[in-house]
């Protein structure tokens, strides 16, 4: 009798740290899931994720700045065996010209087995102040660099980038931000309806929860919803060529 309660006891104790592991999330806003990871976000069971999100697309970070991720390949083949639809994006930052970190962006594509197939996202560039340091003085400055890194994104990958960003973030650093007014908007923001940035008057992506566990994955993740359907989402990658 006594046997059988402790091993009882422990059972549940598993239990119960099992569920801690997978905290309850917020309900999902409307629209297509998925969800994103930085460069650290180790190998994982992406069907296992992908069962445990509802996710039908993910955004892999293939460099932050000029640091290319070492996990990136492995990410962008496992993301498509399991069936999502998949992205990459690039933290740019203050400490390095935007044509530098471009074609950091670039040879994550060149020598590892991996390409942007017709079928894929466009490129995303993600620009937050998490990503720029105290250095990060002149807006306009920054703002050229923007454009420099989308330059060059168009011209080696003709398709036209998603930008990633905030309000707040926008509203600070960008300057001359309707040259920006084409490109996909791909928006974080903890409130609901999440906080558009001018000159854009809808996102087309909007993380909406960030770091957060999931099966699979032992490092966090970012969710994210698409406003609209896969059918939508296709015509968005047809869209975005140049």
């Amino acid at each position: 009798m006594i046997r059988r309660d402790f091993i009882s006891s422990l059972a549940a104790a598993a239990t119960t740290c099992n569920k801690l592991k997978i905290p309850s999330r917020r309900p999902a806003p409307a629209g297509l899931l998925g969800f994103d990871m930085s460069i650290y976000v180790g190998p994982g069971q992406w069907i296992v994720a992908k069962q445990d999100t509802g996710a039908s697309f993910a955004f892999i970070e293939c460099a932050h700045g000029t640091e290319a991720g070492s996990h990136f390949a492995k990410h962008w083949t496992d993301s498509r065996d399991a069936g999502l639809v998949r992205g990459a994006y690039q933290r740019l930052t203050s400490s390095a010209p935007g044509r530098e970190q471009a074609y950091t962006f670039a040879r994550a594509f060149l020598g590892q087995g991996v390409s942007l197939e017709g079928d894929d996202l466009p490129p995303a560039v993600d620009v937050e102040f998490e990503t720029c340091g105290p250095e990060l003085v002149d807006a306009q400055r920054f703002t050229q660099e923007l454009r420099d890194w989308v330059a060059v994104i168009e011209t080696e990958f003709r398709r036209c980038p998603i930008l990633y960003t905030s309000s707040g973030f926008w509203h600070n650093f960008v300057r001359g931000s309707e040259d920006f007014a084409y490109m996909p908007l791909w928006v974080t923001s903890s409130q609901r309806p999440p906080q558009i940035p001018k000159p854009w008057i809808r996102y087309r992506f909007w993380q909406y929860s960030t770091e957060q566990h999931i099966r699979g994955f032992t490092q966090t993740v970012d969710l994210d919803v698409f406003q609209g359907t896969i059918d939508e989402l296709t015509h968005l990658i047809k869209q975005s060529r140049i």
